[in-house]
């Protein structure tokens, strides 16, 4: 089933690449002007106004080579999580569950006054998601638990649950590079830990329409959309277009 999931492009995982375009247009902005840097993302002042510091979760690095990789990261892991638990709960969910965890880390980030940025938490929360879609799919009669996607999924949740704190514990991101090792934990990861809390919870509320999802897949062998589902690409031109308004206001 998961294998049949990837590999069906009749659903179109729009609102994904269009969160990925937003993320690679601000790199090159920013990348090719540095002075971008005063209304996107938070790279110096605690003290940004919340128009700029709600482009954070879009913006990436703090140098060229940093944004880069960034930016590669979240391009690599939007294809393996993103893409993927877009076609399993549908586009409309997946843009409901991206605004609310964009909102959380927004939120958090303006209230510890944290400077850094980055989608990484964001995607934090589609692995809480992703947790309970790969129990899930346990339940649903199929050799589903056989499939290679699966497979792969589980082996990527694990490094990217191992690897991301651990990087987040040492670069220094969300905490001045001069911060105990104390610091570097907690400041580090809060908004990950938070991101795939917040995609947990929110998993577990619609879980009966993931197990179904699942189920109408196996006996179907198409996806179950919806109208909301079809164009639900149009609230995800939401981000593009904030970005587009401060780029012109500059506040």
């Amino acid at each position: 089933m998961y294998d049949d999931i990837r590999g069906d492009l009749r659903v179109k995982p729009w609102v994904s690449w269009i969160i990925v375009g937003a993320c690679l247009l601000t790199a090159i902005t920013v990348l090719l002007d540095e002075r971008f840097e005063n209304i996107f993302g938070v790279y110096h002042s605690q003290g940004v106004n919340f128009f700029t510091r709600a482009t954070s979760p879009i913006v990436h690095g703090y140098s060229p080579i940093t944004t880069i990789l960034h930016l590669l990261t979240t391009i690599v892991l939007m294809y393996f999580f993103g893409t993927f638990l877009e076609k399993v709960i549908g586009s409309f969910r997946f843009l409901l569950l991206t605004f609310i965890s964009m909102g959380v880390y927004v939120l958090i980030h303006r209230a510890m006054l944290f400077i850094g940025h980055g989608f990484t938490p964001v995607i934090m929360t589609y692995t809480g998601v992703l947790l309970i879609t790969q129990l899930e799919a346990r339940f649903v009669k199929t050799n589903t638990v056989f499939d290679d996607y699966y497979k792969l999924m589980w082996t990527i949740l694990g490094l990217t649950w191992v690897i991301i704190p651990i990087i987040f514990s040492v670069a220094p991101v969300y905490f001045d590079s001069k911060a105990k090792m104390g610091q570097m934990l907690v400041y580090g990861n809060l908004l990950n830990v938070v991101g795939f809390i917040v995609g947990l919870l929110l998993a577990l509320l619609f879980r009966k329409d993931i197990r179904d999802r699942l189920v109408h897949y196996t006996r179907k062998k198409y996806a179950l959309k919806s109208t909301y589902d079809d164009w639900a690409w149009l609230g995800a031109l939401v981000i593009p277009l904030y970005l587009l308004f401060i780029f012109l206001w500059r506040p």
